[in-house]
């Protein structure tokens, strides 16, 4: 019981720290994507379906047609913190391509929510470049003490294809951000930018990314892979794994898996996350692809 309640109260300071103690941490909704935390969310090369929109805004102009993506989930299996994520993503050889998205995480004891609202355009420039970009509303929601704000925020994508078989990406969140309490208090998130190399072999793809933020540039380095299956005429089977090092001087390791389902037009996902002080998290999500 003593451990439950240890765990619980660690969780719950991660979501309100950011209240008391400035706004580190705050609206880090990393995960959202199902299949990207299956592969250690080594994604900003790639983010080429309707996640994309949070991981690389530039990679949207991959899709081939309409997307739908959802995810939920119980973080840490507590029953305690909820993230969910939804993405309407669009493509269009004319117009460029655009997304609308929301991501949020919820605690109701104590009660706590942040959610963000993502706004995504991105263009291909020529065949090898794309650029991207969110532009974003933030609101905070909670009964604590300070625990109201609202704000906005902007971040940059640009995707790189060198060549058939390899892609570089890079985001820069929040490039721009301003975040204002209810008590009058501003602020501002801290940039971050991940720099990401993807390299694909027939059904195998492998990806590495690092990460940094504003007051530590290398924060984070990520591995992943996927390898692709098809099984039957329209039936696809996707096997995932990776992982990520936070590199803090008690460094982190951070191991991930996943399988993905393609069907016609839907595609289902699941990632296992093995956390080494809380308990493991398991991601579900489902996309629906259309004309």
């Amino acid at each position: 019981m003593k451990r439950s309640l240890a765990i619980t109260i660690v969780v719950c300071l991660g979501l309100v720290g950011p209240a008391s103690a400035g706004v580190r941490g705050a609206f880090d909704f990393s995960g959202l994507g199902v299949r990207a935390a299956g592969m250690g969310e080594a994604y900003a090369a790639l983010a080429n379906d309707a996640s994309g929109a949070y991981y690389n805004p530039a990679g949207l102009t991959q899709l081939d047609s309409h997307e739908i993506s959802f995810m939920h989930t119980d973080l840490f299996s507590l029953n305690l913190i909820s993230e969910e994520f939804l993405s309407i993503a669009t493509n269009s050889d004319v117009r460029g391509a655009s997304a609308l998205s929301r991501a949020s995480h919820d605690s109701k004891n104590p009660s706590w929510q942040e959610t963000a609202y993502l706004l995504s355009y991105a263009r291909q420039v020529n065949p090898l470049l794309s650029l991207g970009t969110n532009v974003k509303y933030f609101k905070i929601d909670s009964d604590i003490e300070e625990g109201k704000a609202k704000g906005y925020g902007a971040d940059i994508g640009l995707l790189f294809r060198p060549a058939a078989d390899i892609s570089a990406g890079v985001t820069i969140r929040d490039v721009i951000s301003r975040l204002e309490w209810d008590t009058a208090r501003k602020e501002h998130l801290p940039w971050q930018v991940d720099l990401g190399l993807a390299w694909h072999y027939s059904d195998l793809i492998l990806a590495a990314q690092v990460s940094g933020e504003q007051d530590k540039l290398l924060k984070r380095i990520a591995l992943g892979g996927e390898y692709q299956l098809r099984a039957v005429k329209e039936v696809e089977f996707s096997f995932r794994a990776g992982g990520s090092s936070i590199l803090e001087k008690k460094r982190q390791i951070l191991l991930s898996f996943g399988i993905g389902v393609n069907y016609k037009s839907w595609q289902l996902d699941y990632s296992f996350r093995f956390n080494e002080a809380l308990p493991d998290t398991h991601r579900f999500s489902a996309l629906i692809r259309f004309e």
